[in-house]
């Protein structure tokens, strides 16, 4: 049997006895490990919505995979000084 902390990570609901029923309205949560707490919680989506975002997210996969070690460092030399300059703007987020 798996713990409450197990069930959480791994989203299961509580009574697993009907997941399909379960899966119609059950929210995500994200769950500080840390401490236990609540993070944020996450509505379910359709199978359409998840369809659309493994493809977009395959596809962004399989263009950076493409892209040599320099090109990759480019990118995120970028993302980093672009949150260096905003960092109290992205401080407030958490």
């Amino acid at each position: 049997f798996m713990s409450d902390l197990q069930r959480r990570l791994f989203l299961l609901p509580r009574d697993c006895s009907n997941i399909q029923e379960a899966d119609k309205v059950m929210a995500y949560q994200s769950i500080n490990l840390y401490d236990g707490k609540l993070f944020k919680t996450f509505d379910s989506i359709t199978d359409v919505e998840l369809e659309s975002a493994l493809v977009t997210a395959n596809a962004c996969f399989e263009s950076w995979r493409l892209k040599t070690f320099a090109q990759r460092a480019k990118v995120v030399a970028r993302a980093a000084s672009i949150m260096r300059e905003r960092i109290e703007e992205l401080a407030r987020l958490s």
